[in-house]
């Protein structure tokens, strides 16, 4: 007898079904070799109603026997990356953008600052998920922040966080890739102006690099983030580059298509 079994846990039921018939039949080594592929079947299903990679079963890694080693498996910073930047960007990586892009990307990524701008569904805050992946697979120290958290977390300092967050920047001896996204949304105070430059600038003083995203031009970037602009735009868009995305693709990524930039 043949029949197809499916390789995403499905047909199970069929394949019990079979199992049983051989061994009624007295068949018990075929039966046997079908009990494996059944354990594996079973084992895929599990994966798949839990959410766990079916490749490594949630593991993050993969294990090749011939080199007797192991390797990180794509989606190693699943769950991590969800929780920083939500569910929809959880299997975000290099591979949803097309080469002009990454090619673009890997040379601002080992340059100084700089900053990637379009329009909102444009693809920025992906990016930046992307290259958060890219960063930990490479084991390049990657923080994340939202702007709108960030101002947050100043207005309320007593809580300690933003605080926190200035002396991690400044003990930490690794160069650090400070992702920031949607930079200028809303105008700041002086308090929160003053404060943002004092993290521009311990950003610039300790070497490490700022990535962030705007919707903004330029001169209304620096308005928005109020009476110290000038001196944070200084201190955390030190490249001449800027990577632009042209047009929103949102609708056109859902349906599978990749960003150009």
């Amino acid at each position: 007898m043949k029949f197809k079994v499916s390789n995403h846990g499905y047909g199970i039921k069929e394949l019990e079904d079979y199992i049983a018939k051989l061994e009624s039949e007295g068949k018990y080594a075929e039966a046997f070799s079908w009990r494996r592929q059944l354990v594996y079947e079973r084992t895929v299903e599990e994966d798949i109603l839990s959410g766990r990679c079916q490749k490594c079963g949630g593991e993050g890694y993969l294990y090749d026997l011939v080199a007797n080693g192991a390797y990180p498996c794509k989606c190693r910073f699943d769950s991590e990356i969800s929780e920083l930047f939500g569910e929809r960007f959880k299997k975000a990586d290099f591979g949803d953008f097309e080469g002009s892009v990454l090619r673009q990307i890997n040379k601002l990524l080992s340059g100084p600052s700089f900053a990637i701008v379009g329009v909102p569904g444009s693809g920025k805050t992906r990016l930046l998920a992307a290259i958060y992946r890219e960063s930990r697979n490479a084991s390049v120290k990657c923080l994340f922040r939202r702007f709108t958290d960030m101002v947050t977390s100043i207005r309320e300092s007593a809580d300690g966080s933003f605080e926190s967050l200035i002396q991690k920047l400044k003990n930490d001896r690794r160069r650090i890739r400070f992702l920031l996204d949607d930079i200028g949304v809303g105008e700041a105070s002086p308090f929160i102006s003053e404060r943002l430059y004092r993290l521009a600038d311990t950003i610039y003083t300790c070497n490490h690099q700022c990535i962030f995203t705007t919707n903004y031009d330029s001169q209304t970037l620096i308005a928005n983030l109020g009476v110290c602009g000038n001196q944070i735009m200084s201190r955390i868009s030190l490249s001449k580059e800027v990577l632009r995305f042209k047009d929103s693709v949102r609708k056109d990524f859902d349906g599978g298509a990749t960003w150009t930039a």
